[in-house]
C-alpha cells in the first residue's frame, strides 16, 4: 500500500503524487473522492505482453507480392523529392514596360520564364543561360537588360521653382 495526494480524478482511476515524486495511477473505489486529499492506496500496475514479430504470413505468393508492393511503393516516396526539382513553387513578376514572369521552385531557382508583352518577350530572347539559377540573380539580369535596350530612361526633373 502506498501513500500519495491526488492530482486528477476521472471516471475509473485516481492519479495521485507520491511523497517521492511518482505520478501514479490507482483504481477509483465507491467513495468520495477530492484533489489534494492525501490517501493510502494501492498502485495500478499495467501488464505488458511482449509479441513477436511472426514473418509466417510471408509464405504464401500473394503474400510476398504484397509485401514486395508495399516496399517499392515506400522507395518511391523516398525517392520522389529528388523528381520534384523542376516543380514550381511561386512566381515572380517584373512588371516595368517589358512585363516578365519568373516561375521559382522551392530552393528559388528559375525554371521558366514568361514575357506578357512584347517587350518582355524581347527581353527574354536577349537573356542566355539563366535557367536553375537563383531568381534574385535572373532579376538583376533583367533588370540590366532592360535598362541596356533604354526601357529604364531617367527623365529629367522639371521643377517649378527657384531651387538648383
Amino acid at each position: 500500500m502506498r501513500k500519495g495526494v491526488i492530482l486528477e480524478i476521472n471516471d475509473l482511476y485516481l492519479t495521485l503524487l507520491t511523497p517521492e515524486g511518482e505520478f501514479l495511477r490507482a483504481r477509483k473505489l465507491q467513495q468520495d473522492y477530492q484533489v489534494g486529499e492525501e490517501i493510502h492506496f494501492f498502485p495500478e500496475t499495467l501488464t505488458v505482453k511482449k509479441k513477436r514479430f511472426n514473418l509466417s504470413f510471408l509464405n504464401s505468393f500473394k503474400a510476398r507480392s504484397t509485401a514486395l508492393a508495399a516496399l517499392f511503393m515506400i522507395a518511391m516516396t523516398a525517392l520522389v523529392p529528388a523528381y520534384q526539382d523542376g516543380q514550381v513553387y511561386a512566381y515572380m513578376s517584373i512588371d516595368v514596360n517589358p512585363s516578365i514572369e519568373l516561375a521559382v521552385n522551392d530552393d528559388l531557382k528559375v525554371l521558366r520564364m514568361t514575357g506578357y508583352n512584347p517587350e518582355g518577350e524581347k527581353i527574354i530572347g536577349e537573356l542566355k543561360d539563366w535557367k536553375k539559377k537563383d531568381a534574385a540573380v535572373v532579376a538583376e539580369m533583367i533588370i540590366e537588360e532592360i535598362k541596356d535596350e533604354g526601357f529604364l530612361k531617367e527623365k529629367k526633373r522639371r521643377c517649378h521653382c527657384d531651387c538648383p
